[in-house]
């Protein structure tokens, strides 16, 4: 158990017994609904995050967006444990932005081929920008 934790049980000691029990109620409850997000979250499919992503593009095409500044003191007011929820679905939607945008590059015709012949191509063969453009 941690200090806080102690602390905080230490406290409650103190507390007439209604009111501990009222307290106790809250926690229980607020540890059960914590379990059950928590079930979900790991439950959800790659699916059903694309279909969360892609509502949330139509959401920020559309400005229907909340600014930054009111959205950081609301992440004040998350738990550790939202707060990693929340940094977990950003992680993913950064991969799914970055995997789409590969692609996307690798839609283009010819682009990996020529990728893998300058790869390919000695670097002597090459004029530095400098040289080009000694003005940069």
């Amino acid at each position: 158990m941690t200090e806080l934790l102690e602390k905080a049980i230490a406290q409650l000691k103190t507390l007439p017994a209604d009111e501990q029990d009222a307290i106790a109620v809250r926690l229980l409850g607020e540890m059960e609904d914590e379990q059950t997000w928590k079930a979900q979250f790991e439950s959800t499919t790659d699916e059903q995050w694309d279909r969360i992503a892609q509502i949330v593009r139509q959401e920020i095409a559309a400005g229907d967006i909340t600014p930054l500044d009111e959205v950081f003191p609301l992440l004040k007011k998350l738990s550790p444990e939202r707060l990693q929820v929340l940094a977990d679905f950003a992680a993913y939607l950064a991969n799914a932005e970055s995997e789409a945008a590969t692609q996307e590059l690798l839609a283009i015709p010819g682009l990996l081929e020529r990728v893998k012949h300058s790869s390919a191509t000695p670097k002597t063969l090459y004029t530095p920008w400098r040289n080009l453009r000694s003005d940069v």
